[in-house]
């Protein structure tokens, strides 16, 4: 594989091996606008790409890629992950718990 670096720059989902793309600091704690049901993620590939979130996928989670409905995909079947296209977008992912 021609500029392996690290697994750290790849992600499994249905198969299909491709690049994470995040351009924040996924250990930094969450700006005061957002909370743990919200978080908002910048990305910005230079090829298709899938942005991989580490925290755990559950079906209560939703993602919005510049204002619009997106898949959540199961990364790596235990967290979360959006498909982006190259350019600059705004990923959304928010917690909706059920209700008893």
């Amino acid at each position: 594989m021609t500029g392996f670096k690290s697994l750290r720059a790849f992600a499994l989902v249905l198969g299909l091996t491709a690049v994470v793309a995040c351009d924040d600091d996924p250990l930094a704690p969450p700006p005061e606008n957002q909370s743990a049901q919200l978080r908002v993620v910048h990305g910005s590939p230079d090829a298709p790409a899938v942005l991989v979130v580490s925290d755990a996928y559950l079906a209560q989670w939703t993602a919005r890629v510049d204002g619009g409905e997106a898949p959540l995909l199961r990364v790596n079947y235990a967290f979360r992950g959006v498909l982006l296209e190259p350019g600059e977008h705004v990923v959304e992912l928010e917690y909706h718990p059920w209700r008893w």
